[in-house]
């Protein structure tokens, strides 16, 4: 529904109901399912998140 130029919040909803994650996920999310060629490469996508874990355990453990 996003992806489709949904906006209005209480209006997206899954299988198991309505959206329950913050806006800011749906942006990443869409940039994820676009940068992974449409969920067609799961290795991408599992590089993204990869790169997201470590900037974050960085920002973290910089910050400690």
């Amino acid at each position: 529904q996003f992806l489709d130029g949904e906006r209005d919040y209480t209006k997206i909803h899954g299988d198991t109901g309505p959206l329950v994650y913050p806006a800011g996920f749906l942006y990443i999310y869409s940039t994820v399912y676009y940068l992974t060629l449409q969920d067609t490469q799961f290795r991408i996508a599992q590089y993204l998140f990869e790169l997201i874990y470590l900037a974050t355990q960085y920002i973290v453990f910089s910050a400690f």
